[in-house]
Formats: structure tokens, sequence, C-alpha cells
């Protein structure tokens, strides 16, 4: 029976009319090779497959097979629908209910597939009202997948406050794997795999996303951002001047479709080749970007640990003068003992002096840490101020060879130029 069932969904495929590419608000769908390997898919769909969470349990919707009670995350192709595999389509065909990010959009993917599961939007604006009536659907002993409009839910997609309702209701939670866009263009990008920091779409707003990528910049796994198209220009400028212009990245855009393209250089030959481009930069974007060398990470190591002690010595002092002030303060009613408005002075002082002592201590501690790396740092910056170089032009020529971003040797370099003043009179 099993292979005359998929002997009949090949036929039904073979002569079904020429495959359509429906457009999305996101990119477009297509399908280049044929309906071969479709063909293959649906008859292994109607076969079932191995036993799992998914495996058919007891009939429901005339020929369909209901699934196991729980929630079931399924990925969607991101461009290319021959990338939907066969569990997932046994999946959305069986739950009682399919979740959807933009049920128009979702609907005509099910469409395409033949698929007639009731639909139920899921979105990032009533994703945590409707967490509740769906979690207590599921306790009741529905089963529903939840999708995004391309890729695998909740990954920078709606999906992850559903997930967390769900188990912490005890409701079952099955992952249903398939494409990511961030994970194919890290495959794709040529830049190192074993470590990698997947980063989401970055702020807006431009002193935000520096401030973010400044956070960034002493990483020494592989970067992984998401970009839309109108920001990519914006997005590798900043990256250039925080990480280092001279740091390799691979702008991944348009995956899994029609005009698929990989170009894999550094941030500042990017940022040239996309800016010169008269047509503009279009479809979904991943960008990866190598991570962090040993000099920039203990740069950027130091730099936070100076800055840090810095803060903690500011918040001191300010505590001391506030309490300084207070002309009662630790006094008794005999006037003896305790701290009189006599020794506000002295307490201010000396609680100024400990700061200061953990800031430097701070300081001190971070760049012993990473001394060969800073030491080595501080050395060429101090040989090109005296060959005449300027701060800024020394920050940039040392960030553009060593892959840094520019601010992180430019302060290093200010602090340099500070000692060969004060060590010069």
């Amino acid at each position: 029976m099993r292979a005359a069932a998929g002997a009949r969904a090949s036929a039904l495929l073979l002569r079904a009319p020429p495959l359509l590419v429906p457009q999305r608000c996101r990119g477009a769908w297509h399908q280049p090779c044929g309906r071969r390997a479709l063909a293959a898919a649906a008859a292994a769909a109607a076969g079932g497959g191995e036993e799992g969470p998914d495996a058919p349990s007891t009939a429901a919707r005339g020929s369909e097979q209901r699934l196991q009670p729980g929630l079931y995350l399924v990925g969607t192709p991101i461009g290319n629908l021959e990338d939907i595999s066969v569990r997932a389509l046994r999946v959305l065909r069986g739950v009682d209910t399919v979740l959807a990010e933009d049920t128009r959009h979702s609907r005509r993917l099910l469409d395409h597939f033949g698929i007639r599961t009731p639909l139920l939007s899921c979105h990032e604006h009533n994703e945590q009202q409707r967490a509740r009536a769906v979690v207590q659907r599921l306790q009741s002993g529905e089963s529903m997948a939840l999708i995004s409009d391309a890729g695998m839910p909740a990954i920078s997609d709606p999906g992850a406050a559903l997930v967390a309702a769900a188990a912490a209701a005890g409701v079952p939670v099955w992952p249903v794997p398939g494409p990511c866009a961030a994970l194919c263009g890290l495959v794709g990008s040529g830049l190192p795999t074993g470590q990698f920091l997947f980063c989401g779409f970055l702020p807006p707003k431009q002193a935000a996303r520096r401030a973010e990528l400044r956070r960034l910049a002493g990483q020494r796994a592989t970067l992984l951002f998401y970009v839309p198209p109108h920001a990519l220009l914006a997005v590798l400028s900043d990256a250039a001047e925080e990480l280092g212009g001279a740091r390799r990245c691979c702008v991944a855009r348009e995956l899994t479709k029609l005009h698929e393209e990989f170009s894999r250089t550094t941030l500042a030959e990017a940022l040239a080749d996309y800016g010169s481009r008269p047509e503009g930069v279009k479809g979904e974007i991943v960008l990866a970007v190598e991570g962090a060398s040993e000099a920039a990470a203990a740069v950027a190591e130091a730099g936070a640990q100076a800055a840090l002690g810095a803060a903690a010595g500011q918040r001191r002092a300010t505590a001391a003068a506030a309490g300084g002030g207070d002309s009662s303060c630790g006094s008794d009613s005999s006037g003896g003992g305790g701290v009189g408005s006599g020794d506000g002075g002295g307490v201010l002082d000396a609680a100024a002096t400990a700061a200061a002592a953990d800031a430097g201590a701070a300081a001190a501690a971070a760049s012993s840490a990473a001394a060969g790396d800073v030491t080595a740092l501080r050395q060429r910056i101090a040989a090109l101020l005296r060959e005449g170089a300027s701060v800024s032009d020394a920050s940039r020529q040392l960030a553009q060879q060593l892959a840094m971003g520019r601010s992180q040797v430019y302060k290093l370099a200010l602090t340099v130029k500070q000692e060969e003043a004060s060590g010069g009179e």
C-alpha cells in the first residue's frame, strides 16, 4: 500500500501544471530544478518515515493523520521551495493548526503543497497575548506547528515567547529542522566556523549601532548579522570604523534564490563595492565578519577593563563627595567618636585616592593580561608619533594594518601621546 500511495502522489505531481513563483515581501520563492525532487518528497511523505513525536497516531480530517499533541517548530524555505523537508510537509499536514507569522504569506506556501490545515496568526505584535490561549489548547490535547515567513521560527522572528510559555507549562516542544539563513551564510562565507556569534539585526540608529559593534570588537568568534538591504552601506561603514576595515567579511545575499551572491572580501572593500553600484542593493542579506585577531582582542579587553575601573573609581569619588558634604555624618550626641564635619575633607581625599587606585589597578591588570600584544602596539604607535604622524593618522594606519577598530587604537594612541609628552617634560 505504501508503494502504491507513493506512486499515486508521484503521478499527481508529474501531471501538475508548471510551478508558479509566488512573490513575497521578504524576497521571492523559486523552484528552479523541476518537480522530480518534490515528487520524491511527496511520495516519501505519503509513505511515512521514522517513528518519532510526529509519527501518525489517530485518523483525523479524512485521509490525513493526526500527530501527537505538542508544539512543532517547523523550518520553511528561505527562497527555494525544494528546501522544504519531507518531515515538515508531514507535520504541516498532520497538526490541528499552523501558527504563522503572516497568514496570507503562509497560506500561499501551504496551498502550493496542497495543505489545507487551518492557520492562526502569531506575530511580534500578538505573540504575548496569543501564548496563553495557545498553551491551553496544547494542554487540552491539540497539536500545533509554528512557522515563520522564512527559515526557522524564533531566530530573529517571533516564537521565543511562545516556546518559553509552552515549555514552562510542560507542553512537549519539538523542532522540525529546516533552512536557516544565518547558517547558510556562515558555511558559504569561507570564514572560520569553529566558533560563531549570531547577533541578529543591529540597532537602526547609528549611535546605538556603533556602540554594539564596539562591544563586539574583541570577539574572537566569527560574527553573523542580518542586514536589511537599505541599511547595508551604513552597517558596512560603521563596522569598518569600529571593527577595522581590513577585517575579512562575506556579504551573502539572496540565499538559495535565483540571484544568490557571495561577496568575500574585507569590510572596506565591501563598502566600496556596494557603494558604487548604481542599481543599489536588493534582497535579504547575511553579513559574516571575521573574528578579532589576538592583538585586537587584547586591546579591546584592556580598554574594557580600564573603562570599568575608571567608572568604578568615579562612582566611589561621587559617593565620597556626597558623604563628605554632610556635617553630621557619623557623629553621636556627645560629640565624641564617629566622623564629624571637620573630618569631611579627610574622608573625601581618602576615598578619591582609593578610587584612583582602583582605576589604576584595573587598568594595570588588564594591560598585564595582554601585555605582549598591547605593549607591541604601544611601541608601534610611539614610533609613528615620533616620526611626526598625528594621533589620528597613526591610529588609522595601524587599524588598517592590524584589522582593528580605529576607535580602539585611537584611544590607546591618545594615552601613548600623553605619556610621551609627560616623559619629555
